[in-house]
C-alpha cells in the first residue's frame, strides 16, 4: 500500500540543471526508448536506456527522475536511493524527491530512515497527502498504531477518497483491535477500489476475527479470485476449514 509520488516524474522537473531546456538528440531518444521500454512493462530495458541517457547527459533532473522511478518498479531499492539522494542534492526543496527516497529507505528495510523522511517532507509541505499515507504504512510496520492512526487521520482529511488511505486506515485500526471500525474502512475501501486482493484478504482476517466465518471465507475467496496465487489466502482458507495453524500476515 506504499506509494510512489508521481506528482511531478510525469513532467519537467522544476528548476532543471538543462539551462537550454531539452535534453541532447542522443540522450533524448534514449529517454524515449526508456519511456516506452517502462509502458510496455520492459522495466530492466527501461533502466539500462536511461542510463545511457544519464552517461550521455549526467545530472539531468528529468533522467535521474525517470530512471529512479524504473529502479523502484524493479526492486532495486539501495540504487534507487543513490539516484534520490543525487535529485534532493539537486533540488533540495522537492518533497516529491523526498516522498521518493522515503519509499526506497520503506522498501530496502531501512524503515527508520522512511519514517525521519516522510516527517521531514511534512514539515516543509504539511499539506502533502502522500507523505502522511506513507508515514501511516511505515509507522504501522513498526507496530506504532496510534502515531500511525494521527498520520493516516491527516491524509484521510487531505484525500478523503483515497483508497490506500482507507486501507491504511483498516489496518491501522485492526492492529489496534478495533475490528469494527476496521471493516466499514476496508468496505469503504474495496468500494472505491474493488480489485485490491490484499482488501479482501485483511478484511477476511477481520471477519473471522468478529467471528463472522461466513463472510471472512467469501473474502479469501475473493483474494484468490484477483490474486490465485496469494499463498496467505491459501492457508487462511484451509484454516477456516479446521487447521488451526496461525498465519501471520506481516
Amino acid at each position: 500500500m506504499h506509494c510512489i509520488s508521481e506528482r511531478k516524474r510525469s513532467r519537467k522537473m522544476e528548476n532543471s540543471d538543462n539551462p537550454a531546456g531539452s535534453l541532447s538528440e542522443s540522450a533524448a531518444k534514449f529517454m524515449e526508448q526508456g519511456t516506452a521500454s517502462l509502458s510496455a512493462g520492459e522495466t530492466n530495458a527501461a533502466i539500462e536506456q536511461f542510463k545511457l541517457a544519464n552517461e550521455i547527459q549526467p545530472n539531468d533532473s528529468n533522467i535521474l527522475s525517470s530512471l529512479g522511478y524504473a529502479l523502484l518498479k524493479a526492486d532495486s531499492f539501495e540504487e534507487a536511493i543513490k539516484v534520490y539522494r543525487q535529485l534532493l542534492a539537486m533540488h533540495p526543496l522537492q518533497p516529491d524527491i523526498c516522498v521518493n527516497l522515503g519509499f526506497s529507505y520503506f522498501r530496502a528495510g531501512r524503515t527508520q530512515e522512511a519514517i525521519e523522511q516522510y516527517k521531514f517532507v511534512i514539515g516543509m509541505e504539511p499539506e502533502f497527502g502522500q507523505a502522511y499515507l506513507n508515514l501511516g504504512l511505515a509507522l504501522v510496520h513498526e507496530s506504532k498504531f496510534r502515531e500511525a492512526l494521527d498520520a493516516y487521520g491527516t491524509a484521510l482529511n487531505l484525500m478523503p477518497d483515497h483508497p490506500m488511505v482507507l486501507f491504511g486506515m483498516a489496518s491501522c485500526l485492526r492492529g489496534t483491535q478495533d475490528f469494527e471500525k476496521s471493516l466499514d474502512y476496508f468496505r469503504q475501501g474495496l468500494a472505491v477500489y474493488p480489485q485490491h486482493p490484499e482488501g479482501y484478504l485483511e478484511m477476511g482476517v477481520v471477519l473471522k476475527a468478529l467471528g463472522k466465518q461466513d463472510e471472512a471465507t467469501d473474502a479469501f475467496k475473493k483474494c484468490l479470485e484477483i490474486d490465485p496465487g496469494n499463498e496467505t489466502a491459501n492457508q487462511l482458507l484451509t484454516s477456516m476449514s479446521g487447521d488451526s495453524t496461525e498465519v501471520n500476515l506481516d
